[in-house]
């Protein structure tokens, strides 16, 4: 691991997609592969490399925002601000009266806005020069909270105990939903964001729903949640695959018979590293102002594999917080909930006990435990979500 502060405007070494704000500590995986150098060359040699420049620079591939990027889109307020996208070339990005500029390397680009204050709605203005000129509109800035998980995450609010005649419309609250690789969403990454209103709230995590009302009741801000989840997922497909398949993380095959696991269908998203890619990575490196998690239920085949959930977390936490430059960012680690069919599994119990003991293996985390507030006759997903959406509100105060 390499750490060091940034200058503005200049792509920090440790990786050079990313440009951070000018004394920004932040820390990242050494950069793979080679950064551009200039060579001086004379007579047909330099002829042949200017024709050669030329030719790259007629193939240079356009320059696009990432999904991310969309008119209703909420930032962190207080965090660094960072705009990125792919495609080569120089980029202008304007916000509130600041523009920052910056330029590709290796088909990517990122810049970074100062960090603001809650308010909007404003405009973000992009102005790349191989590409569309891009205006943004209605976009706030508050708290960002990125819910990620599997299914109980997942579970939407139509399907909650909560009663619709309650549902609130209110255009400051957000979502924006990653890349699915299981296509049973309401909502996609090609949706952008969307505003909370009556009409659609029943579509919306539960538990999102529910936490992002009371956050913006209690903070007086915009509130934007990012859904990074999928039902019957596991922990490893939210890790790189190499942190994942380390020999301190990984579980014996023997270990590791959860249904989840062996199911053909959820392979699709249950390789090492597959969601960490997919999902998680369209958004690196976005500004959050929290994570809230709630996942486990696929890691409990045996009290071995729930045995090293905690340090599995704790491995997580850590490359999540180096991608989203931000040592300090806050976990809410929901605690797996009982039910009458588990409730006497040793593995079960086992992942309680592991989330319960990640604060202890990682600062700025906090678990809330759920078991005594949901329903366990109700399956492996007790519909009133609301009891827990309170506690992780307290929790992120």
């Amino acid at each position: 691991m390499t750490t060091g502060k940034a200058i503005e405007g200049k792509p920090y070494a440790g990786n050079p997609h990313v440009r951070f704000g000018e004394g920004e500590v932040v820390s990242a995986a050494p950069r793979r592969g080679p950064l551009p150098c200039k060579t001086i060359m004379h007579g047909k040699f330099a002829l042949a490399a200017l024709s050669a420049s030329l030719a790259v620079a007629a193939s240079a591939e356009a320059m696009f925002l990432a999904p991310i990027f969309t008119d209703h889109m909420v930032f962190a307020a207080g965090k660094p601000m960072r705009v990125f996208g792919t495609g080569d070339g120089e980029v202008a990005v304007a916000f509130r009266g600041k523009t920052v500029k910056g330029e590709s390397i290796y088909g990517k680009w990122c810049v970074t806005l100062p960090a603001a204050e809650a308010g909007g709605p404003f405009e973000l203005v992009v102005e790349p020069a191989n590409g569309r000129r891009r205006v943004l509109k209605d976009v706030a800035v508050g708290e960002v909270l990125v819910m990620a998980g599997q299914s109980n995450m997942q579970f939407k609010l139509g399907e909650s105990t909560t009663d619709p005649k309650t549902w609130i419309s209110d255009p400051m609250i957000r979502e924006f939903t990653t890349t699915r690789l299981e296509r049973e969403e309401p909502y996609y990454a090609k949706d952008g964001w969307i505003a909370l209103d009556k009409s659609n709230a029943g579509k919306w995590s539960a538990i999102g729903y529910e936490t992002a009302i009371r956050r913006a009741r209690s903070k007086g801000v915009p509130v934007g949640i990012i859904n990074c989840y999928q039902g019957a997922a596991i922990i490893q497909a939210f890790m790189p695959e190499e942190l994942a398949r380390s020999p301190r993380l990984s579980v014996p095959g023997r270990y590791r018979c959860h249904f989840d696991e062996k199911e053909e269908y959820y392979s699709i998203w249950n390789k090492s590293g597959t969601l960490y890619r997919k999902q998680f990575g369209e958004i690196v490196p976005f500004s959050a102002s929290a994570v809230v998690w709630y996942q486990g239920e696929g890691n409990t085949g045996s009290v071995e594999e729930s045995g090293l959930y905690a340090e599995q977390m704790a491995a997580m936490i850590g490359q999540w917080r180096v991608d989203l430059g931000d040592a300090f960012l806050p976990f809410v680690v929901v605690q797996i909930a009982d039910f009458d069919m588990c409730r006497r599994q040793e593995a079960w119990r086992a992942m309680q006990a592991a989330q319960a003991r990640v604060p202890e293996l990682c600062p700025f985390v906090k678990t809330v435990k759920s078991a005594d507030i949901c329903e366990s006759d109700k399956g492996i997903h007790p519909p009133t979500k609301w009891r827990i959406a309170e506690r992780v509100a307290a929790a992120l105060e």
